[in-house]
């Protein structure tokens, strides 16, 4: 993952966890769907309170990247947490992804902030 661009929600990955095991079993949120574009955020339980991220990508290019949950790409204390890095990381690279993609990823990311306000 390219960590040169800042992601406003770097706070939320915890540091020191260096279990680098890639995860088989893994729960997948689904960020966003179209025809040609599809991003999934995959999370994995790699200790008590520990969640590890990894993500699946089809960019509308037809390009795929695909990443199993382990501690490398991240981990975070609840796979809320991780869906908001993950949000955020897109966010940041907006160039790589649609204006559609990008709505969608905004508009989950202030629900998932606004969630976290009450």
């Amino acid at each position: 993952m390219d960590n040169s661009v800042k992601n406003k929600y770097e706070h939320l990955r915890m540091q020191g966890f260096d279990d680098d095991t890639e995860r088989n079993e893994f729960r997948v949120q689904r960020v966003y769907r179209s025809g040609v574009e599809n991003i999934d955020v995959l999370t994995a339980d790699v200790a008590p309170g520990r969640v590890a991220l990894g993500y699946n990508i089809w960019f509308a290019n037809g390009r795929n990247v695909m990443r199993k949950p382990m501690a490398e790409a991240g981990v975070f204390r609840t796979d809320s947490d991780a869906l908001l890095w993950f949000l955020g990381y897109i966010t940041a690279h907006g160039k790589y992804f649609t204006a559609d993609a990008l709505a969608e990823v905004r508009r989950q990311s202030l629900k998932l902030e606004q969630g976290s306000l009450f």
